[in-house]
């Protein structure tokens, strides 16, 4: 077609040419023939820039779509989007990333008691980190070839994916470090229950047919690193703590192997968020918590299972949290100044992160709409503020700090002991101030009886005593009055008449006896 257009013009360019020549000179003819080439070539080259350009523009604006698209998904990662909970902001996966790892430490597993000893253990490294639970997780795809080679001692491989003879990986510890000791028990011999509430798949302990698999089910203690030996063969621990009976059972069957943790595993609320109610209560097996009182268990389940749930009248302002919608754009410090490389603490009083391992490094953003999780006190403060506006409130369970709760543990039995033994001592003294008692008390009843009998002798002869003095009594009375009589008769005799005491006159004489026996 542009061929067809460009023969055209120079046909008409020709006919022009040729009627103009017979006015025109020589060299306007030849001005106006180069000017039409050079025209010709202009446009050639036009065309071509045009279609340069057009092309590289919709390359351009093509980029520029996909650019505004990966920096619109980028930021979209970057940022937080509470909005959308299957995607994490890149600060919330470097977060877990960082929590996961500054709170897990590392691990040693498959370790084996080697030799027991008054308040000393020697565990066996041999085979610590052999056994993988990859080949199990997809039995589809992965195969025992799959795993990978354990190093040798020096850095390189064995032959066939095997380790070298005799070698041991490097623990990296050291004496005086302090570890958490836990006993591994196969999947396989937990109970249906925990294994649904561990594992989504339901034939995956199955599959775990030589047990390598396996979970920690019971706390040793807390022990300090004493002794490594050189080759790596062993390591010899000592507990911080005294052990207890049931610690001391369990440590004494060497059927099981040993974890060791070099922190000890720390409570958090998303470790049971993605377990429903009845997985919850298949994890607090009662076997398990059998040396828990059962409203005590049943306390603390429901505490797990209303973890995160809507919170109700009832729940304290410290166990809530809330949902809050924001109105407007908000920025929030999420970091302290300066970061301290090896701080007492991780965060400030104000919730601010310390430790450089949790610092992101940049101010939290939240543009209008956005929803985030706050502490009920803080979703008050931008309530007030007008920052935002309470969607929910849910109630969150006291976290637990499981190395802080041990050593409390520890204390408080040791003091409860004392107190037993104090109450033992006391019980010991009241018991042998009981028997003196009991002694004094056995002499007083003894004394008692005697000075009752006393008593009772002493009553009959007071009562014969007062007969006989009521006896007497009546006797000197009826005395009493016959010497009245013999005294008013005499009286009388002595004031009478000579006459009168004659014979004759001696009649009053003659009644005397009948007076006396009156």
């Amino acid at each position: 077609m542009g061929i067809a257009i460009l023969a055209v013009l120079v046909l008409l360019f020709i006919v022009f040419a040729y009627l103009g020549a017979r006015n025109w000179q020589v060299w306007h003819v030849v001005l106006l023939g180069g000017v039409f080439i050079a025209s010709i070539g202009f446009s050639m080259l036009t065309a071509l820039t045009l279609r340069t350009y057009s092309t590289h523009r919709t390359a351009y604006e093509s980029v520029k779509k996909s650019l505004d698209q990966e920096l619109a998904q980028i930021e979209m990662i970057k940022s937080a989007r509470p909005n959308d909970p299957e995607h994490k902001s890149i600060y919330e996966v470097r977060g877990d990333v960082k929590r996961a790892l500054t709170d897990r430490g590392r691990v040693w597993r498959n370790l084996r008691i080697g030799e027991l000893q008054p308040n000393t253990v020697i565990l066996a490294t041999a085979g610590w980190g052999e056994l993988s639970c990859a080949p199990v997780a997809d039995a589809d795809e992965f195969d025992e070839e799959e795993i990978e080679p354990i190093p040798s001692v020096d850095g390189g491989e064995a032959a066939d994916g095997a380790p070298a003879a005799n070698a041991v990986r490097p623990l990296g510890l050291e004496t005086e470090s302090i570890v958490y000791a836990f006993k591994e028990t196969p999947i396989v011999q937990l109970n249906a229950g925990v294994q649904a509430a561990l594992f989504d798949d339901p034939e995956f302990a199955s599959r775990d047919t030589k047990g390598n698999c396996r979970v920690p089910t019971f706390f040793f203690g807390e022990f300090k690193v004493t002794a490594v030996a050189d080759d790596n063969s062993s390591i010899t621990l000592q507990p911080t703590v005294p052990l207890d009976q049931k610690q001391i059972q369990e440590l004494e069957d060497d059927r099981f192997t040993w974890v060791l943790y070099e922190v000890m595993p720390v409570d958090s609320h998303l470790a049971f968020s993605d377990l429903s109610d009845e997985q919850i209560q298949n994890l607090f097996d009662a076997q398990l918590f059998a040396d828990l009182p059962a409203e005590v268990r049943q306390q603390m389940l429901d505490e797990y299972v209303r973890d995160q749930d809507r919170a109700n009248g009832t729940d304290p302002a410290e166990r809530k949290w809330a949902l809050v919608k924001f109105l407007k754009s908000y920025e929030v410090d999420v970091d302290v100044q300066e970061a301290i490389p090896d701080p007492d603490r991780w965060f400030d009083a104000t919730g601010r992160s310390i430790a450089g391992v949790l610092r992101q490094e940049e101010r939290s953003k939240f543009a209008k709409g956005d929803e985030a999780l706050f502490d009920y006190e803080t979703a008050l403060r931008l309530k007030n503020d007008g920052a935002a506006e309470i969607q929910e409130e849910r109630y969150f369970r006291r976290l637990r700090d499981y190395s802080l709760a041990y050593r409390t543990i520890f204390h408080e039995s040791e003091k409860l002991d004392m107190d037993i033994a104090d109450a033992e001592l006391d019980i010991q003294k009241l018991q042998v101030a009981l028997k003196g008692l009991n002694q004094q008390i056995a002499v007083r009843s003894e004394t008692r009886d005697k000075l009752t009998a006393d008593k009772t002798k002493f009553d009959y002869e007071r009562t014969v005593i007062t007969q006989y003095k009521d006896a007497l009594e009546a006797k000197w009375q009826k005395v009493r009055s016959e010497l009245s009589l013999l005294y008013r008769w005499n009286k009388q005799f002595a004031t009478s008449t000579p006459q009168a005491r004659m014979p004759g006159g001696n009649r009053q004489a003659q009644t005397l006896p009948t007076a006396r026996q009156k």
